[in-house]
């Protein structure tokens, strides 16, 4: 045989080996660096069916009522059932919610089967009176009647705050507990001199040009009103796996990832202008507040939060807040009460959508 030959035979068994090879190893997916972690190409993922009890705030703004007229929570798989929340909070199986950080931080539970997992929304919430009341500042207020939602409310903490500014003691003044509808009304008539309540009512004396605010939110927090006033909040009941232990490229089909992602979407929709008319109809029939004072809440008192993820640095603002005013203590473990993954994790579905995750 001559050695043309010879190499020809060796080259075509060379190129049989190295086939047989290809075929035997499986393919690799193509990774592509601008899409999400574990993107697999041509594959078609479902979420599964999910049962959720969600707790809203009656009479004021809740992404969560946002998110379900809009039609997110449908998109992502999740049937939800709203049920109003109570005092305490999170009773008759409510499993997750959005609630303000004080009534948070002062719940027995917290850290045990009750975490906050992501920021939801900054209030700047004002102190009102009435114009005529002879009020013009907190320091007038010794030995009147303020109405506030509770004492384990952010409005309570304002005005304590407010209070010892001035030099003054949650002792000096009267307290009433009202909820904020109920707050302008009882203003008006005189049964109350000072409300501190939630929008949208605690909005409308002002709004009606008879009340004026003594302070308001911003003004009093600083650097802790900037971290958010609101956050949302998790029962252990709605987490059927650890969310720090998912796995990146199954966190997508978990059902509390899969409600942040869908509160995430209302709030680009609640922040955005072109949309805002859409928006303030969906409040105003939740809240029962006429649509111009709705607007007006909308336009200069809420800000929702986008980049929803919460820090212990956020949270300690808040307990330090608190402690300076005795009702929590300062050794409050921060690190037991914060989930950090699941707002990671439901900014990349909403980033990417589950197809390209």
């Amino acid at each position: 045989m001559s050695a043309y030959a010879i190499l020809g035979n060796f080259c075509r068994l060379a190129l049989i080996a190295l086939v047989a090879l290809l075929i035997a190893v499986p393919a690799v997916a193509k990774t592509n660096n601008n899409k999400a972690p574990g993107l697999e190409s041509g594959v078609h993922k479902i979420f599964s069916p999910a049962n959720l009890t969600i707790s809203f705030l009656p009479n004021q703004e809740d992404t969560s009522i946002l998110a379900d007229k809009l039609g997110y929570f449908n998109q992502y798989g999740i049937k939800a059932l709203l049920k109003e929340n109570g005092v305490p909070i999170f009773r008759n199986g409510n499993q997750i919610g959005v609630i303000d950080v004080v009534t948070f931080l002062t719940h027995p539970r917290i850290g045990a089967d009750l975490h906050v997992v992501a920021k939801d929304s900054r209030h700047n919430l004002p102190i009102v009176v009435r114009k005529d009341g002879g009020i013009n500042h907190i320091s007038r207020v010794v030995g009147k009647k303020i109405a506030v939602p509770s004492k384990t409310s952010l409005p309570f903490l304002m005005v304590a705050k407010a209070l010892k500014s001035a030099g003054l003691q949650v002792t000096d003044v009267k307290w009433e507990i009202l909820p904020s509808l109920k707050m302008p009304s009882s203003l008006k008539e005189g049964h109350v001199d000072v409300i501190c309540g939630y929008t949208p009512w605690i909005v409308q004396p002002i709004q009606e040009g008879w009340g004026q605010k003594l302070a308001n939110a911003s003004e009093i927090f600083g650097n802790a009103f900037n971290g958010m006033v609101t956050h949302v909040v998790v029962t252990t009941k709605a987490l059927k796996k650890p969310v720090e232990t998912l796995a990146s490229d199954t966190a997508w089909n978990n059902v509390l990832i899969r409600y942040l992602a869908s509160l995430e979407k209302a709030a680009m929709d609640a922040s955005s202008r072109s949309k805002r008319s859409n928006i303030t109809n969906i409040l105003s029939a939740h809240t029962g507040a006429n649509a111009s004072l709705q607007k007006v809440v909308l336009d200069k008192y809420i800000k929702w939060q986008t980049r929803r993820l919460c820090t212990a640095k956020h949270l300690k603002l808040w307990v330090n807040e608190m402690a300076n005013l005795g009702i929590v203590t300062n050794n409050v473990s921060i690190d037991k009460l914060i989930l950090i993954k699941p707002a990671r994790y439901s900014t990349m579905l909403r980033r990417y959508g589950v197809q390209k995750w």
